[in-house]
């Protein structure tokens, strides 16, 4: 695959993703989920931004504000 046919494939693809501010229902969740488990790189988007993260019940407490 050419540079410039990757680089369309991943600017349709970002087009197409669900964003920050959507609103999914459990299903389609569940299916995103799924689907992102099938990818060959599960952890990064086409232009590499990851598409999860790890938090310690701890790290989310603090944000919180329910530890010291």
């Amino acid at each position: 695959m050419t540079k410039m046919k990757g680089n369309w494939i991943a600017s349709k693809a970002c087009k197409a993703a669900v964003k920050g501010r959507d609103v999914l229902k459990g299903d389609e969740i569940k299916a995103l989920i799924l689907s992102l488990a099938k990818c060959k790189q599960p952890l990064a988007c086409p232009h590499g931004r990851p598409t999860m993260i790890r938090m310690r019940e701890y790290d989310i407490e603090k944000m919180f504000k329910r530890v010291l």
